[in-house]
């Protein structure tokens, strides 16, 4: 009987299990529309992960059934164990925890918030903010920045207020480019924030102008979504 029990146990070799918990969490993870397309694939593998398979549960019926005791139990458990994949272990871990972090992040209106590599990343469209080819906060965008004093005095770590355009080009007696018109426009929400109560050593402003666009500046929705300040905590690991 032993010898039958271990041949059981050695010649089934059941897919690796991934808990429901760890499947779960794959299947929501790949919903979140700024996954990195390695880490989403890694999602959809681990979710595609299938359970015991339907040869080791009649392998383990086949053992168990001549004689139900505590020596047949014991055969059914070891080859019904799964065979655990490190990497999959690590990436179901890994999934779990970009799902809780994702689920952590604050909703704050007329911002969009997303975690990255460095920290968080608040990012909030120029029309929400400032007039057209200006950069004094607006009463609305007054009230926009106003949100985010909360979370920016709760976290820790150093803030980057950074300025960003279309490629369309600017000339003005005060703009003469989209450099000092997007750095203009980081400074004010820099400024304002400081007045809130945010410490000013935490802060810097950026303007990037037209040179890390999100989206074609071929079309008006393109040029739409390049227009934006975004505001970046590096938090403190």
């Amino acid at each position: 009987m032993q010898a039958a029990i271990d041949t059981a146990t050695v010649s089934i070799a059941p897919p690796p299990l991934v808990s429901e918990t760890a499947v779960a969490a794959a299947v929501r993870i790949t919903e979140i529309p700024e996954l990195a397309p390695q880490a989403r694939a890694a999602a959809i593998a681990v979710a595609a992960k299938p359970m015991i398979s339907e040869a080791a549960i009649d392998a383990v019926l086949a053992v168990a059934k001549p004689m139900i005791n505590e020596t047949a139990i014991d055969a059914a458990l070891a080859v019904a164990k799964p065979l655990i994949d490190p990497q999959a272990v690590a990436a179901a871990s890994a999934i779990d925890k970009a799902v809780q972090e994702a689920d952590a992040l604050p909703t704050i209106e007329g911002v969009e918030v997303s975690r990255i590599k460095q920290g968080i990343t608040l990012r909030i469209q120029d029309h929400l903010l400032f007039d057209s080819a200006d950069a004094t906060l607006t009463d609305e965008g007054r009230d926009v920045i106003q949100r985010l004093v909360a979370m920016l005095d709760e976290l820790e770590g150093t803030i980057s207020v950074e300025g960003h355009s279309d490629s369309r080009s600017i000339n003005t007696p005060r703009f003469p480019s989209n450099w000092e018109l997007s750095s203009m426009r980081a400074t004010s929400i820099l400024r304002y924030l400081s007045e809130a109560g945010i410490d000013a050593s935490r802060m810097r402003a950026i303007g990037y102008a037209d040179t890390q666009p999100i989206a074609s500046n071929d079309t008006v929705a393109g040029r739409a979504a390049n227009r934006r300040v975004e505001v970046i905590i590096h938090e403190t690991r």
